[in-house]
């Protein structure tokens, strides 16, 4: 019951920002096992050829990393290493920040090994504190940064065990090649889970370092059409 009422505060908060997704990066060839399994599976669930991090120093092994409206494009590029039409962001439902053993923290999971991962509304709220300071360097809001986007461009939200592909909204990649191995991976998709396919979008900014910037000083630059919580949420 504890949980339940946390995540729907959470939400509620979630609602006041206008956050309309989360988002969780992957290899392409990662998505094709993803339809296969319905849902994306934990470090603990996966052989460590198909693990992003393997260090995971936030010791949240058991948790799918995600994010809030857009991808650590920094650690992405990092895991990337330049063949970023290798890699896709998944658009998934905000209804998942509601789910039951949800955490967050404000800066990369990893920092401090885990010290400043938390659950509940308390958590969630520390992702858009004016400012977030990661030892020496800290990280400012500014007055026309949008509100659904965390404080730091690293803040994370740890999603426990499974996520099912039901949250599942978009795939969203970085050049045309991206585009064929998406398509490819999605003609999986079983039309008997009675869910529509979701849609592959070319968005090659959303991969972009530099674009965050831009969020600091600027309204939201990469409006991709919002998505409304589920019906009842």
């Amino acid at each position: 019951m504890v949980d339940e009422a946390a995540g729907d505060v959470v939400l509620g908060l979630a609602k006041k920002r206008r956050i309309r997704r989360l988002c969780h990066f992957t290899r392409l060839e990662s998505l094709r096992l993803m339809i296969e399994d319905r849902c994306i599976k934990p470090s603990t669930e996966v052989g460590p050829d198909w693990v992003n991090d393997k260090d995971r120093y936030d010791g949240h092994l058991g948790h799918v990393c995600c994010s809030i409206t857009y991808p650590n494009v920094y650690l992405l590029n990092q895991f990337a290493k330049d063949d970023l039409d290798a890699w896709c962001v998944l658009l998934l439902k905000c209804d998942l920040l509601g789910e039951p053993g949800v955490r967050f923290c404000p800066v990369n999971a990893a920092t401090a090994n885990g010290q400043y991962v938390q659950g509940g509304a308390l958590g969630f709220m520390t992702l858009f504190e004016e400012e977030v300071r990661v030892g020496n360097r800290p990280r400012k809001r500014t007055p026309r940064q949008p509100a659904s986007v965390p404080t730091d461009n690293q803040a994370e939200v740890l999603v426990p065990g499974r996520v099912s592909l039901t949250f599942l909204l978009e795939v969203v990649v970085a050049s045309n090649a991206g585009l064929d191995r998406a398509g490819a991976a999605l003609r999986r998709w079983p039309s008997f889970w009675g869910m529509p396919k979701p849609q592959v979008r070319l968005e090659e900014r959303m991969f972009r370092p530099e674009v965050y910037w831009d969020l600091k000083l600027f309204s939201d630059p990469l409006p991709l059409p919002p998505v409304p919580f589920d019906e009842g949420t």
